[in-house]
């Protein structure tokens, strides 16, 4: 059992983690104290696009959302599921000609993303994108409606995230 933030929380081991499978928990959700672990903490990059999780040979089908092979000789790859905030506007720094989509919960397809800029829907917690390869290694996906200078996915630790003692 753990409290936190005024509330007990009763962990019930297995079934508990068996019934919130492909339960998705917001960021910041459970206070730190409530964790079986001690996080890591520290600034995420504002590039949410992470270049190494993409699928090569493949784009979005911005209408099933569905990942699908050119066959028109495009060098394109798909990226992983996103997770963004709902109603929020988002830019990305390159685009090609078929963009990608949004996606619900339950990770089917919300709505289609069809230009550099675009907003989430009420009900949106990912998105996928198609980037052409050559411009793989740039691309950034970021919050707002410009694009600015290109920064790698990631992030940087918190002074106090790593201790100092030695080990």
């Amino acid at each position: 059992m753990r409290t936190g933030g005024g509330n007990t929380y009763t962990v019930a081991g297995d079934a508990l983690r068996e019934s919130a499978k492909g339960t998705f928990i917001r960021e910041k959700a459970l206070p730190v104290n409530v964790l079986e672990y001690t996080p890591v903490l520290g600034e995420p990059s504002k590039n949410l696009f992470n270049k190494e999780t993409v699928t090569g040979n493949r784009f979005i089908n911005t209408t099933t959302g569905k990942e699908a092979v050119p066959t028109d000789g495009s060098i394109v790859s798909a990226s992983a599921f996103i997770p963004v905030k709902t109603n929020t506007t988002y830019t990305l720094s390159h685009t090609f000609w078929f963009i990608g989509a949004m996606y619900g919960v339950d990770k089917k397809v919300v709505q289609s993303i069809t230009t550099k800029t675009f907003t989430t829907t009420g009900d949106t917690l990912f998105v996928r994108v198609s980037v052409s390869d050559t411009v793989l290694n740039v691309l950034q996906l970021e919050q707002g409606t410009t694009s600015t200078g290109y920064t790698s996915f990631g992030g940087k630790l918190a002074n106090n995230s790593v201790g100092t003692s030695k080990v």
